[in-house]
């Protein structure tokens, strides 16, 4: 696991300036956190609409 995600680093410097790499990373990170929920842990996402409005 620690070696995927140093490649997967390693991949998405090589793409160019922080600028383009930052958000692969950031999405990268949260994708990788919810497979390793579902299929270590198997876990179940729930897909759907799950937002509260706030009112003020």
């Amino acid at each position: 696991m620690g070696l995927g995600s140093f490649l997967l680093l390693q991949v998405t410097l090589r793409a160019g300036a922080l600028v383009a790499s930052q958000p692969a990373l950031t999405l990268g990170d949260a994708f990788l956190s919810a497979v390793l929920g579902v299929v270590l842990f198997h876990e179940h996402i729930e897909l759907g609409v799950r937002i509260v409005p706030d009112r003020r």
